[in-house]
């Protein structure tokens, strides 16, 4: 009947509601609303502090200084004037414009002293994404965070936002980000799914190091394989560190003497952060955020690491999870649409209120 039928549009109106709730509660808050603000999830992280900048003659070591002290991975590069950002550095930027090579010519019994010291002079411009993870990829304020977490489920890690004069305002980070998304109990479904199931397909491939390795070879492995921290196993294979770029930040020219030093001398007095295929996805979310890490390493038994979960590909994951829904939300949109114009609704004589019945 002509009831019947409007009682099923209710209902597809109903479930095409709850399909859109992924799809724009979250993503299409605009980025300004978000940026430096201190609720960004603080039981998990402090306030964002000032943003930090450099001058293009600023040298790298000054640079991995300045980024020590003020505890933070990445900073935009302006010109002489100020006025015109260069793209943005990061500490594995830094690293990999110093190491770049080294590790070969010390195995050909080359003295790089002179080489590493130069490097480590050199003006910071000359090492503006040299690891080519991070293209500067700047959205107006008035972007969506939706537009940010396309770029970011890509291997962006920072996003920078500028304002309605073109200017920096900020930095938007993927830790930023994955707050955000954890705070919105929308993915509720999602992250109480176990890391080993097959929706998932969250974890990666190990890249490790021996614990007895150099740090040039530590670094140069990092370039290579163009990831930002790897595995530092013993000779039983048992995961005991890991090497990234929080590790590196405090190897400026001064300290350089650390990159002769073994992976275990500088990168394992810290226990890796751990998780098994029975996790939760939350429970691995929840260990990024607290520790402030990039990634957790998946172990079995034996403390070997099987994969690893990076920011990125959780990132990656809930993004393809919004374009579902989204496209789901669309489709189902244009099936209540068309079924509109093929059925018009109208009122039974059932549904009418009694005083319109008395006065027929």
């Amino acid at each position: 009947t002509i009831h019947s039928t409007h009682t099923k549009q209710r209902m597809s109106l109903e479930n095409i509601d709850q399909l859109q709730l992924l799809c724009s509660k979250f993503v299409e808050i605009p980025v300004r609303n978000v940026l430096h603000s201190p609720k960004l999830l603080e039981k998990h992280r402090d306030p964002k502090p000032a943003l930090i900048f450099f001058d293009e003659q600023t040298s790298i070591t000054i640079a991995l200084q300045i980024m020590a002290a003020n505890n933070i991975l990445s900073a935009p590069v302006f010109d002489r004037l100020g006025e015109n950002c260069l793209g943005c550095v990061d500490v594995l930027d830094l690293v990999a414009y110093v190491s770049n090579g080294v590790a070969k010519k010390k195995e050909d019994g080359e003295d790089v002293s002179s080489l590493v010291r130069e490097r480590y002079v050199s003006p910071i411009s000359a090492a503006v994404n040299f690891s080519g993870r991070d293209p500067f990829l700047p959205l107006s304020r008035n972007s969506s965070l939706s537009e940010a977490l396309a770029y970011m489920a890509q291997g962006v890690h920072r996003v920078p936002i500028l304002d309605m004069n073109n200017c920096m305002a900020g930095i938007l980070s993927q830790m930023d980000m994955l707050s955000l998304l954890y705070a919105s109990s929308d993915f509720a479904g999602l992250t109480s799914k176990k890391l080993r199931s097959d929706d998932l397909d969250l974890i990666g491939n190990v890249i490790s190091i021996q614990s007895t390795a150099d740090m040039w070879h530590a670094l140069d492995l990092l370039v290579l394989q163009g990831v930002s921290g790897i595995a530092v196993v013993d000779e039983e294979g048992v995961l005991i560190g890991n090497v990234s770029a929080s590790d590196l930040r405090h190897l400026n020219l001064y300290q350089r003497y650390m990159l002769d030093k073994t992976v275990h001398e500088v990168c394992c007095s810290k226990e890796p952060i751990v998780c098994d295929l029975d996790d939760t996805l939350e429970t691995a979310i929840t260990k990024l955020l607290e520790h402030h890490i990039h990634r957790v390493w998946l172990v079995d038994t034996n403390k070997q690491p099987t994969g690893v979960l990076t920011v990125t590909t959780v990132l990656r994951f809930l993004y393809d999870t919004l374009e579902a829904n989204r496209q789901r939300s669309k489709t189902a949109m244009d099936l209540s649409s068309e079924k509109i114009n093929t059925h018009p609704i109208t009122t039974d004589v059932a549904d009418e209120p009694r005083s319109k019945r008395a006065r027929k």
